[in-house]
Protein backbone atom coordinates (compact mmCIF):
# COMPACT_ATOMS: atom_id res chain seq x y z
CA UNK A 1 0.00 0.00 0.00
CA UNK A 2 2.95 2.32 0.53
CA UNK A 3 4.02 1.53 -2.69
CA UNK A 4 0.87 2.02 -4.21
CA UNK A 5 0.66 5.73 -2.07
CA UNK A 6 4.11 6.81 -2.96
CA UNK A 7 3.38 5.62 -6.53
CA UNK A 8 0.48 7.47 -6.14
CA UNK A 9 2.21 10.42 -5.39
CA UNK A 10 4.19 10.53 -7.92
CA UNK A 11 1.52 10.31 -10.04
CA UNK A 12 -0.21 13.18 -8.73
CA UNK A 13 2.55 15.09 -8.18
CA UNK A 14 3.40 14.85 -12.27
CA UNK A 15 -0.37 16.15 -12.49
CA UNK A 16 0.33 18.87 -10.01
CA UNK A 17 3.52 19.98 -12.39
CA UNK A 18 1.26 19.76 -15.38
CA UNK A 19 -1.24 21.72 -14.34
CA UNK A 20 0.88 24.06 -13.00
CA UNK A 21 2.08 24.68 -16.41
CA UNK A 22 -1.16 25.30 -18.16
CA UNK A 23 -2.05 27.57 -14.97
CA UNK A 24 1.63 29.35 -16.59
CA UNK A 25 0.67 29.13 -19.83
CA UNK A 26 -2.74 30.58 -19.31
CA UNK A 27 -1.65 33.23 -17.33
CA UNK A 28 0.93 34.79 -19.84
CA UNK A 29 -1.90 34.27 -22.32
CA UNK A 30 -3.93 36.55 -20.39
CA UNK A 31 -1.30 38.44 -20.22
CA UNK A 32 -0.84 38.91 -23.70
CA UNK A 33 -4.21 39.65 -23.97
CA UNK A 34 -4.12 42.73 -21.41
CA UNK A 35 -1.67 44.15 -23.08
CA UNK A 36 -3.57 43.72 -26.31
CA UNK A 37 -6.83 45.50 -24.72
CA UNK A 38 -4.33 48.04 -22.92
CA UNK A 39 -2.93 48.90 -26.58
CA UNK A 40 -6.70 48.92 -27.84
CA UNK A 41 -7.52 51.14 -25.01
CA UNK A 42 -4.59 53.48 -25.57
CA UNK A 43 -5.86 53.75 -29.38
CA UNK A 44 -9.12 54.43 -28.09
CA UNK A 45 -8.05 57.34 -25.68
CA UNK A 46 -5.82 58.67 -28.74
CA UNK A 47 -9.12 58.77 -30.82
CA UNK A 48 -10.89 60.81 -27.78
CA UNK A 49 -8.26 63.10 -27.78
CA UNK A 50 -8.10 63.73 -31.44
CA UNK A 51 -11.74 64.09 -31.51
CA UNK A 52 -11.94 66.90 -28.68
CA UNK A 53 -9.82 68.72 -31.14
CA UNK A 54 -11.12 71.91 -32.64
CA UNK A 55 -13.13 71.31 -35.96
CA UNK A 56 -13.58 74.10 -38.84
CA UNK A 57 -16.28 74.89 -39.99
CA UNK A 58 -16.75 77.10 -42.99
CA UNK A 59 -20.20 79.00 -43.30
CA UNK A 60 -21.83 80.56 -45.65
CA UNK A 61 -23.78 83.77 -45.97
CA UNK A 62 -26.47 84.28 -48.18
CA UNK A 63 -29.75 85.35 -49.10
CA UNK A 64 -33.34 83.56 -47.81
CA UNK A 65 -34.28 81.26 -50.40
CA UNK A 66 -37.41 79.15 -50.74
CA UNK A 67 -35.22 76.26 -49.55
CA UNK A 68 -34.84 77.68 -45.99
CA UNK A 69 -38.68 77.20 -44.90
CA UNK A 70 -38.13 74.13 -42.65
CA UNK A 71 -35.12 75.41 -41.21
CA UNK A 72 -36.05 79.12 -40.81
CA UNK A 73 -39.32 77.89 -39.26
CA UNK A 74 -36.62 75.80 -36.62
CA UNK A 75 -34.93 78.77 -35.62
CA UNK A 76 -38.09 80.47 -35.14
CA UNK A 77 -40.12 78.40 -32.76
CA UNK A 78 -38.96 80.13 -29.42
CA UNK A 79 -39.08 83.73 -31.12
CA UNK A 80 -42.09 84.20 -29.02
CA UNK A 81 -40.37 82.22 -26.57
CA UNK A 82 -43.98 79.93 -25.74
CA UNK A 83 -46.30 81.70 -27.50
CA UNK A 84 -47.25 80.82 -31.03
CA UNK A 85 -45.73 82.69 -34.43
CA UNK A 86 -46.88 81.90 -37.53
CA UNK A 87 -43.62 81.19 -39.37
CA UNK A 88 -45.14 80.62 -42.48
CA UNK A 89 -46.16 84.03 -42.80
CA UNK A 90 -43.58 85.10 -41.19
CA UNK A 91 -41.32 83.39 -44.05
CA UNK A 92 -43.68 84.93 -46.72
CA UNK A 93 -42.45 88.12 -45.67
CA UNK A 94 -38.59 87.32 -45.69
CA UNK A 95 -39.35 86.11 -49.65
CA UNK A 96 -40.86 88.85 -50.22
CA UNK A 97 -37.72 90.73 -49.73
CA UNK A 98 -34.97 88.24 -51.33
CA UNK A 99 -32.25 90.77 -51.07
CA UNK A 100 -32.61 91.94 -47.97
CA UNK A 101 -32.39 89.87 -44.82
CA UNK A 102 -29.40 86.82 -44.10
CA UNK A 103 -29.61 83.23 -43.54
CA UNK A 104 -26.01 81.66 -42.49
CA UNK A 105 -25.62 77.64 -42.92
CA UNK A 106 -22.95 75.58 -42.64
CA UNK A 107 -20.96 74.57 -45.60
CA UNK A 108 -21.48 71.19 -47.11
CA UNK A 109 -18.40 68.54 -47.19
CA UNK A 110 -17.39 68.92 -51.38
CA UNK A 111 -19.41 72.01 -51.59
CA UNK A 112 -16.65 74.84 -53.95
CA UNK A 113 -17.54 78.22 -55.23
CA UNK A 114 -16.76 77.98 -59.44
CA UNK A 115 -15.20 81.20 -61.24
CA UNK A 116 -18.21 83.62 -59.87
CA UNK A 117 -17.32 84.06 -56.20
CA UNK A 118 -21.25 86.16 -56.40
CA UNK A 119 -23.02 82.90 -57.06
CA UNK A 120 -23.92 80.67 -53.82
CA UNK A 121 -22.94 77.72 -52.70
CA UNK A 122 -25.40 74.94 -53.54
CA UNK A 123 -27.64 74.44 -51.03
CA UNK A 124 -27.53 71.49 -48.76
CA UNK A 125 -30.80 70.35 -47.59
CA UNK A 126 -28.96 68.38 -44.47
CA UNK A 127 -27.62 70.93 -42.55
CA UNK A 128 -30.36 73.88 -41.74
CA UNK A 129 -29.67 77.46 -41.04
CA UNK A 130 -27.82 78.67 -37.76
CA UNK A 131 -28.24 81.95 -37.72
CA UNK A 132 -30.71 84.84 -39.28
CA UNK A 133 -31.29 88.22 -39.56
CA UNK A 134 -33.71 90.28 -41.42
CA UNK A 135 -34.92 93.38 -41.21
CA UNK A 136 -38.62 94.18 -41.91
CA UNK A 137 -40.40 97.52 -42.73
CA UNK A 138 -43.29 96.89 -40.53
CA UNK A 139 -45.83 99.68 -41.77
CA UNK A 140 -44.34 98.64 -45.38
CA UNK A 141 -45.65 94.99 -45.39
CA UNK A 142 -48.72 96.11 -43.48
CA UNK A 143 -49.62 98.22 -46.57
CA UNK A 144 -48.32 95.51 -49.63
CA UNK A 145 -49.00 92.00 -47.97
CA UNK A 146 -52.07 92.75 -45.89
CA UNK A 147 -53.19 89.64 -44.18
CA UNK A 148 -50.04 87.99 -44.20
CA UNK A 149 -48.18 90.69 -42.38
CA UNK A 150 -50.73 90.61 -40.00
CA UNK A 151 -50.49 87.47 -39.22
CA UNK A 152 -46.59 87.16 -38.65
CA UNK A 153 -46.26 90.55 -37.10
CA UNK A 154 -49.63 90.81 -35.00
CA UNK A 155 -48.64 88.35 -32.65
CA UNK A 156 -44.98 89.89 -32.02
CA UNK A 157 -46.84 92.76 -31.08
CA UNK A 158 -49.16 91.32 -28.40
CA UNK A 159 -46.51 89.96 -26.93
CA UNK A 160 -44.05 92.55 -26.10
CA UNK A 161 -47.13 94.88 -24.91
CA UNK A 162 -48.52 92.48 -22.38
CA UNK A 163 -45.22 92.02 -21.23
CA UNK A 164 -44.37 96.02 -21.16
CA UNK A 165 -43.22 96.49 -17.37
CA UNK A 166 -44.96 99.93 -17.00
CA UNK A 167 -47.49 101.93 -18.76
CA UNK A 168 -44.84 104.24 -20.17
CA UNK A 169 -42.69 101.35 -21.61
CA UNK A 170 -45.90 100.35 -23.50
CA UNK A 171 -47.30 103.52 -24.91
CA UNK A 172 -43.42 103.84 -26.18
CA UNK A 173 -43.78 100.70 -27.74
CA UNK A 174 -46.76 101.43 -29.51
CA UNK A 175 -45.52 104.75 -30.63
CA UNK A 176 -43.19 103.12 -32.25
CA UNK A 177 -44.37 100.23 -33.81
CA UNK A 178 -47.10 102.32 -35.64
CA UNK A 179 -44.67 104.71 -37.29
CA UNK A 180 -43.71 104.67 -40.42
CA UNK A 181 -39.93 103.99 -41.19
CA UNK A 182 -39.78 101.45 -38.08
CA UNK A 183 -37.66 98.34 -38.54
CA UNK A 184 -38.55 95.00 -36.57
CA UNK A 185 -35.19 93.25 -36.80
CA UNK A 186 -36.30 89.77 -36.72
CA UNK A 187 -32.71 87.80 -35.22
CA UNK A 188 -32.26 84.24 -34.03
CA UNK A 189 -29.86 81.31 -33.61
CA UNK A 190 -28.64 78.53 -33.06
CA UNK A 191 -27.27 78.59 -29.00
CA UNK A 192 -24.11 77.33 -29.35
CA UNK A 193 -23.51 79.18 -32.80
CA UNK A 194 -19.89 80.69 -33.02
CA UNK A 195 -19.62 83.93 -31.42
CA UNK A 196 -17.82 85.34 -34.23
CA UNK A 197 -21.35 85.39 -36.27
CA UNK A 198 -22.31 88.64 -34.54
CA UNK A 199 -20.43 91.30 -36.08
CA UNK A 200 -21.17 90.85 -39.94
CA UNK A 201 -24.71 89.75 -39.09
CA UNK A 202 -25.33 93.02 -37.40
CA UNK A 203 -23.40 94.80 -40.15
CA UNK A 204 -25.51 93.30 -42.85
CA UNK A 205 -28.55 94.08 -41.23
CA UNK A 206 -27.57 97.88 -42.14
CA UNK A 207 -25.83 97.28 -45.34
CA UNK A 208 -28.99 95.53 -46.89
CA UNK A 209 -30.95 98.60 -45.88
CA UNK A 210 -28.85 100.71 -47.55
CA UNK A 211 -28.41 98.86 -50.80
CA UNK A 212 -32.01 98.69 -50.73
CA UNK A 213 -32.72 102.07 -50.69
CA UNK A 214 -30.31 102.64 -53.58
CA UNK A 215 -30.62 99.60 -56.22
CA UNK A 216 -34.10 97.61 -55.03
CA UNK A 217 -35.79 97.95 -58.45
CA UNK A 218 -39.46 97.19 -57.06
CA UNK A 219 -40.92 101.04 -56.79
CA UNK A 220 -43.01 100.54 -53.99
CA UNK A 221 -39.79 98.15 -52.01
CA UNK A 222 -37.50 101.38 -52.95
CA UNK A 223 -39.71 103.59 -51.20
CA UNK A 224 -39.87 101.53 -47.63
CA UNK A 225 -35.80 101.08 -47.30
CA UNK A 226 -35.44 104.63 -48.14
CA UNK A 227 -38.32 105.72 -45.34
CA UNK A 228 -35.93 103.66 -42.44
CA UNK A 229 -35.81 105.80 -39.77
CA UNK A 230 -35.59 103.28 -36.64
CA UNK A 231 -34.99 99.71 -35.94
CA UNK A 232 -36.73 97.67 -33.12
CA UNK A 233 -34.16 95.34 -31.79
CA UNK A 234 -35.94 92.37 -29.66
CA UNK A 235 -33.22 90.57 -28.15
CA UNK A 236 -32.36 88.01 -25.17
CA UNK A 237 -30.71 88.91 -21.94
CA UNK A 238 -30.17 87.14 -18.41
CA UNK A 239 -29.89 88.81 -14.93
CA UNK A 240 -26.44 88.46 -13.72
CA UNK A 241 -28.14 87.44 -10.46
CA UNK A 242 -26.59 84.37 -8.40
CA UNK A 243 -29.83 83.80 -7.35
CA UNK A 244 -31.75 82.98 -10.07
CA UNK A 245 -34.47 85.97 -8.77
CA UNK A 246 -33.31 89.02 -10.79
CA UNK A 247 -32.76 92.17 -9.23
CA UNK A 248 -29.71 94.24 -8.46
CA UNK A 249 -26.89 92.37 -6.86
CA UNK A 250 -25.60 92.82 -3.33
CA UNK A 251 -23.34 95.72 -4.17
CA UNK A 252 -25.41 98.76 -2.71
CA UNK A 253 -25.00 96.80 0.38
CA UNK A 254 -22.10 96.21 0.32
CA UNK A 255 -21.35 100.13 -0.19
CA UNK A 256 -23.45 100.51 2.50
CA UNK A 257 -21.20 99.03 4.68
CA UNK A 258 -18.33 100.68 3.33
CA UNK A 259 -19.53 104.49 5.00
CA UNK A 260 -17.97 106.85 6.94
CA UNK A 261 -17.17 105.69 10.73
CA UNK A 262 -20.01 107.36 12.25
CA UNK A 263 -22.40 105.54 10.24
CA UNK A 264 -20.91 102.45 10.94
CA UNK A 265 -21.18 102.71 14.45
CA UNK A 266 -25.02 103.74 14.12
CA UNK A 267 -25.24 100.27 13.07
CA UNK A 268 -23.51 98.50 15.31
CA UNK A 269 -25.61 99.94 17.84
CA UNK A 270 -28.57 99.84 16.10
CA UNK A 271 -28.08 95.58 15.63
CA UNK A 272 -30.77 93.58 14.52
CA UNK A 273 -33.24 96.53 14.20
CA UNK A 274 -30.83 97.78 11.32
CA UNK A 275 -31.08 94.18 9.50
CA UNK A 276 -34.67 94.30 9.53
CA UNK A 277 -35.07 97.30 8.06
CA UNK A 278 -32.80 96.79 5.39
CA UNK A 279 -34.31 93.04 4.53
CA UNK A 280 -37.72 94.40 2.96
CA UNK A 281 -35.92 96.31 0.58
CA UNK A 282 -33.90 93.79 -0.45
CA UNK A 283 -36.29 91.75 -1.84
CA UNK A 284 -38.65 95.42 -2.91
CA UNK A 285 -35.53 95.42 -5.60
CA UNK A 286 -35.44 91.79 -6.30
CA UNK A 287 -39.56 92.07 -6.79
CA UNK A 288 -39.24 94.99 -8.75
CA UNK A 289 -36.03 94.02 -10.89
CA UNK A 290 -38.38 90.49 -11.94
CA UNK A 291 -41.69 92.27 -12.92
CA UNK A 292 -39.34 94.88 -15.25
CA UNK A 293 -37.59 97.37 -13.22
CA UNK A 294 -35.23 97.68 -15.71
CA UNK A 295 -38.24 99.99 -17.32
CA UNK A 296 -36.42 102.77 -15.71
CA UNK A 297 -33.23 102.45 -16.73
CA UNK A 298 -31.41 104.44 -19.47
CA UNK A 299 -30.73 102.44 -22.30
CA UNK A 300 -26.71 102.37 -21.33
CA UNK A 301 -27.54 101.25 -17.61
CA UNK A 302 -29.72 98.67 -18.36
CA UNK A 303 -27.45 97.09 -21.15
CA UNK A 304 -24.06 97.13 -18.32
CA UNK A 305 -26.86 95.45 -15.91
CA UNK A 306 -27.99 92.48 -18.17
CA UNK A 307 -25.72 89.81 -19.46
CA UNK A 308 -26.28 89.61 -22.87
CA UNK A 309 -25.55 86.46 -25.34
CA UNK A 310 -25.10 88.49 -28.18
CA UNK A 311 -23.06 90.93 -28.38
CA UNK A 312 -25.01 92.90 -31.12
CA UNK A 313 -27.75 93.32 -28.80
CA UNK A 314 -25.58 94.47 -26.39
CA UNK A 315 -24.58 97.37 -28.16
CA UNK A 316 -27.19 98.09 -30.04
CA UNK A 317 -29.24 98.63 -26.70
CA UNK A 318 -26.43 100.93 -25.42
CA UNK A 319 -27.38 103.37 -28.67
CA UNK A 320 -30.85 102.89 -28.19
CA UNK A 321 -33.08 105.91 -27.56
CA UNK A 322 -34.80 103.64 -25.00
CA UNK A 323 -34.88 100.42 -23.97
CA UNK A 324 -36.50 97.87 -21.62
CA UNK A 325 -36.73 94.10 -20.29
CA UNK A 326 -38.93 92.22 -18.86
CA UNK A 327 -38.68 88.37 -17.65
CA UNK A 328 -39.48 85.69 -19.83
CA UNK A 329 -42.47 83.61 -18.43
CA UNK A 330 -42.46 80.34 -17.72
CA UNK A 331 -43.44 77.42 -19.51
CA UNK A 332 -47.03 76.55 -19.46
CA UNK A 333 -46.45 73.43 -18.48
CA UNK A 334 -43.92 73.89 -15.43
CA UNK A 335 -45.67 73.44 -11.99
CA UNK A 336 -44.95 76.34 -9.78
CA UNK A 337 -42.66 74.00 -7.23
CA UNK A 338 -40.15 72.93 -9.64
CA UNK A 339 -40.23 76.75 -10.90
CA UNK A 340 -39.28 78.00 -7.44
CA UNK A 341 -36.13 75.44 -7.83
CA UNK A 342 -35.00 76.92 -10.46
CA UNK A 343 -31.39 78.05 -10.39
CA UNK A 344 -29.15 79.99 -12.22
CA UNK A 345 -29.57 83.71 -14.13
CA UNK A 346 -33.29 83.56 -15.26
CA UNK A 347 -33.66 84.11 -19.24
CA UNK A 348 -35.12 87.66 -20.09
CA UNK A 349 -36.16 89.90 -23.10
CA UNK A 350 -34.67 93.39 -23.87
CA UNK A 351 -37.20 95.61 -26.48
CA UNK A 352 -34.75 98.05 -27.78
CA UNK A 353 -35.43 101.34 -30.29
CA UNK A 354 -32.10 102.64 -32.34
CA UNK A 355 -32.65 105.78 -34.10
CA UNK A 356 -31.27 105.26 -37.58
CA UNK A 357 -28.78 108.44 -37.18
CA UNK A 358 -27.38 106.30 -34.01
CA UNK A 359 -26.50 103.70 -36.38
CA UNK A 360 -23.12 104.51 -37.30
CA UNK A 361 -21.54 104.95 -33.84
CA UNK A 362 -23.32 101.86 -33.01
CA UNK A 363 -21.49 100.14 -35.79
CA UNK A 364 -18.18 101.81 -34.69
CA UNK A 365 -18.35 100.25 -31.46
CA UNK A 366 -18.92 97.15 -32.48
CA UNK A 367 -15.99 97.32 -34.87
CA UNK A 368 -13.75 97.73 -31.75
CA UNK A 369 -15.66 94.92 -29.34
CA UNK A 370 -15.31 92.87 -31.91
CA UNK A 371 -12.80 93.70 -34.71
CA UNK A 372 -13.20 95.15 -38.35
CA UNK A 373 -13.90 91.94 -39.99
CA UNK A 374 -17.79 93.01 -39.75
CA UNK A 375 -19.09 92.79 -43.12
CA UNK A 376 -20.64 90.83 -45.95
CA UNK A 377 -20.68 91.28 -49.12
CA UNK A 378 -22.94 93.04 -51.61
CA UNK A 379 -25.87 90.12 -51.89
CA UNK A 380 -25.84 88.68 -55.47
Amino acid sequence: QVAVRAHGEEHLNDDSEEFDDELDDDDDDDDDELDDDDDELDDEEEEEEFDDEPVNVELDFRNVVAQDRIGVASLLRRYLDYDALDATAMFELFLDQPRVGTVVRTVAEGDEKGDDEDMPLPYNADEGPVALAVPLSIQGKKRRLGDVASRALNPIRRYIRAHAPTVDTRTRFEEAWDKDGTFLVVSERLYNAPAELAAPLAQAIFDEVDWAAEDEKDKAKRAEFQAAKRFLIFGRCYEPDNDGDGGDSDDDDDDEDDEDDDASAKRKRKGKGKAKERAPKKKQRKADASAGAGADDSPMSLAERLAFPRAEDYVLTRHASWAFDFAVPPHPDADTASEARRKGPRERRVVALVLRKHVKAARRELEQLLGPNASVPHPA
